[in-house]
């Protein structure tokens, strides 16, 4: 426990330092929830890394994305992407479709998404659907 408390914060120090652009998510499913960490989604490819948590701290899954923007937009984006997940409910992640868009324009660094993934594994084959919020650091202006 004390690892992981370690590894966010360290996570956070990082991206608030540099330059990138970097967005930490939090994402709802009735199969397992997760929270993530995402490259800058303006670009046409990014990933994201997450850990998706159960009941159970023994069950922590890390999950890793590579997304495709298909639709851009100021305030709309809709990507695919493929990926995997290990631990519980591992397997191969294919397709991940999802959308995010930004309720309020006023914070354009903030969105609400939604996705769809099917993760096709040795032990048995779900689809898992989720919603959550996405929240992204800018770069620091020079």
């Amino acid at each position: 426990m004390k690892k992981l408390i370690f590894l966010i914060a360290l996570s956070f120090s990082i991206c608030h330092s540099s330059n990138a652009q970097v967005g930490f998510s939090y994402l709802h499913s009735d199969v397992i929830s997760a929270f993530g960490f995402s490259t800058n989604p303006a670009k046409k490819i990014w990933g994201e890394a997450r850990i998706g948590l159960d009941v159970n701290w023994s069950n922590a899954s890390p999950e890793f994305l590579g997304n495709m923007n298909v639709v851009r937009r100021d305030d709309f984006d809709l990507f695919v992407g493929i990926g995997g997940r290990f631990n519980a409910l591992e397997g191969v992640i294919l397709p991940n479709v999802g959308f995010q868009f930004k309720p309020i324009q006023s914070k354009d660094n903030f969105y609400l998404h939604a996705e769809g993934m099917y993760v096709h594994g040795a032990a048995a084959d779900i689809f898992k659907g989720s919603v959550g919020i996405r929240y992204f650091l800018k770069p620091r202006e020079k």
